[in-house]
Formats: C-alpha cells, sequence, structure tokens
C-alpha cells in the first residue's frame, strides 16, 4: 500500500486527475449499466433502452420485466402473427440473430418452429392450434400449414368479384369455410389431398368482405369467422376476457362491472409511442399476452413537411400469468 502511496504521488497532477475522470467515468457507467440490466433502473428510458437493452445478458430480461414471462426477447425484434382462438397458440416471427417463425404452447410454453421463409411470408393466421392459413407475399400465393401431420397444402386464389361457376362449385361442397380479414378460404373434406376444391376468395378492403359473408349467407353457405381470443364490450380499445369480467389496458387489468383496477401490469411507457397493447387472453384465462410496435429513438413523424422515424427500439412479447381468481375452466386438448 505504501508503495502505490509513493507511486501515486509521484505522478503529475494532470495524470492524476485523468486517471481519477477516467475512474469515476467508468465506476459511473458500470453502475449505470448493472442498475439498468438487474436493477431496472431506466426501464422507462428510451436512450437507455436503446443503448443497454441488447449489450445486458439474455436472463435480465426477466428482471427487467419481472412481473411477466418475457415469450420473445425485445433484441430479436418480435413480431405477432396471430393467436389461435382459443388462447392456446401465438405465432411469433423474430427479425434479428435468428429470423424464423415459432408457434408457442402458451399453457405449456413450449416453442415449435414454424418450415416459413420469412423472405417471403407476409401473414399468419391461426385457423385453430394446429392449423394454419399462410398469406406468402402480397397476395402472390397461400397455403394451409398443417402441425400435427407437418404438410403444407398449395390453395389456388381468385378475386371475390372473379367468380365463376367452377368456384361456387367448390363454395357449396367445402367442408370448411373461414372467412379471414380480407380473405375467404374454402377447403373441401380431405383437403390436402384434393388441391384442386380448395379456393381462397380475396376481397380489397372490409365493406367488400362483409359483401361476401352477406352472400355467402343468402347461397345458404355456411362460415365461421375467425374470432380473437378476445371481445369487444362497452369501452373502445379494450379487450374483454372470453367470460366479460374483465378488461385489460397498458395500465392494467379491470373489473369489467365497477371499472376497478385489479391489478397493474407495470408495462413500460415511452413518450410519442402508442404503448403495449393485449394480443388476447390465454386459454382459460390463465393469462394475457401483451406485444408493442417499436417506438423510435428519433421520432418525427407529426411534421407534415419533414416526416421520419429513425432508430426503432423493439420491445419484447409478454406474457402477464393471471392469480387463479381470474381462470375459468379449461377444456380438455383435443
Amino acid at each position: 500500500m505504501h508503495h502505490l502511496v509513493t507511486y501515486w504521488r509521484g505522478l503529475r497532477r494532470s495524470t492524476r486527475r485523468t486517471l481519477l475522470s477516467l475512474s469515476i467515468g467508468a465506476l459511473l457507467m458500470g453502475g449505470l449499466y448493472t442498475g439498468y440490466c438487474w436493477g431496472g433502473f431506466g426501464r422507462n428510458v428510451l436512450p437507455l433502452q436503446y443503448l443497454l437493452q441488447c449489450r445486458c445478458p439474455p436472463a435480465s430480461e426477466a428482471v427487467r420485466y419481472r412481473h411477466f414471462t418475457v415469450l420473445a426477447p425485445a433484441c430479436h425484434a418480435p413480431e405477432v402473427h396471430t393467436m389461435s382462438p382459443s388462447g392456446r397458440t401465438l405465432v411469433i416471427e423474430t427479425h434479428q440473430r435468428r429470423q424464423q417463425v415459432v408457434r408457442i404452447d402458451l399453457l405449456q410454453q413450449h416453442q415449435t418452429l414454424l418450415p416459413f421463409d420469412t423472405n417471403t411470408l407476409h401473414q399468419v393466421y391461426a385457423i385453430d392450434d394446429y392449423r394454419f392459413f399462410v398469406r406468402l407475399g402480397w397476395r402472390a400465393d397461400y397455403q394451409v400449414y398443417d402441425l400435427q401431420t407437418a404438410t403444407t397444402t398449395p390453395v389456388n386464389w381468385v378475386f371475390a368479384d372473379e367468380q365463376d361457376a367452377r368456384v361456387q362449385r367448390i363454395l357449396r361442397q367445402a367442408a370448411e369455410v373461414w372467412v379471414f380479414e380480407y380473405e375467404t378460404l374454402a377447403l373441401a373434406n380431405q383437403y390436402q389431398q384434393a388441391i384442386d376444391n380448395n379456393i381462397v376468395l380475396y376481397t380489397v378492403g372490409l365493406a367488400r368482405q362483409a359483401q361476401v359473408n352477406e352472400q355467402l349467407t343468402a347461397d345458404g353457405i355456411d362460415y365461421e369467422i375467425l374470432t380473437p381470443p378476445y371481445q369487444a364490450g362497452a369501452l373502445r380499445d379494450t379487450r374483454y376476457s372470453p367470460d366479460g369480467r374483465f378488461y385489460t389496458r397498458e395500465d392494467g387489468i379491470y373489473d369489467a362491472t365497477t371499472r376497478e383496477r385489479l391489478l397493474d401490469t407495470d408495462l413500460p411507457r415511452f413518450q410519442n409511442f402508442g404503448g403495449y397493447q393485449a394480443v388476447g387472453w390465454v386459454a382459460g384465462q390463465r393469462g394475457i399476452v401483451y406485444a408493442a410496435w417499436p417506438p423510435y429513438l428519433l421520432d418525427n413523424r407529426d411534421d407534415l413537411l419533414f416526416s421520419y422515424t429513425w432508430l426503432p427500439v423493439h420491445q419484447p412479447v409478454l406474457l402477464l400469468e393471471l392469480p387463479k381468481a381470474f381462470w375459468t375452466e379449461l377444456e380438455e386438448e383435443p
């Protein structure tokens, strides 16, 4: 110790000041890094999140979002495609590090890689827990993928206004007719072998799709509209639970009757950011999946003359597991 003191005193004053400044800076940076990664400090500060979140150990994300299960890390730039109507299945596409599409079993939190090419994939819709309606490109091609049999069935498409006798025959003989946002999918009995007896009707706009639905009803063709794992209620921009007792907003879970907040979600909030939205309720109302479009570090989208958004800050996909008081009876696995 005496030698260190002697060495220190022997240094020039300017050198000592420089070393002290560097040491203090290193301590501050180390404290900031540790505090952000493991202490939750600065989680709502967008510049810190941009600089540090992908430099933190992967395990630290569970600490920063301690009330949640992280289904997809922020640094993978996750995008939610679909959640099955039952609330059992979630499909996520990741864009960084690993570009892939993953199915997540939300009850067992088991992940399965889906064989979709992210370079051509446009949208995935869950028909049920194991079958997926897939749009490749923008109206370029359609297919149905069955996870249980690991089979992909291509499906031809036509504009809804261009129906002919063959299309009408396919619709009338279909075993299943599913309605999505802009498409109507008709599948034959044993559709995987009867490829020519399947069809997709594509519509331009929601109003035209509503007209197609009316025509299907008039023609006596049964169809089912794929519904998300939540329902609409008295309040806009909310996700009501399947039994209608609760609803969720970015800031918490509420009693639908009293509108009392029962749980605080404690989700991060940023200026000029739409915030987290509930994707849907997990089967049995055992939890809620939350996702968010990434905010931007430089956001000038409201400027009509020079609008720009630079440096996106991706957000994780999160699962909030709920107390048993929220649960409903869970049906047996089919």
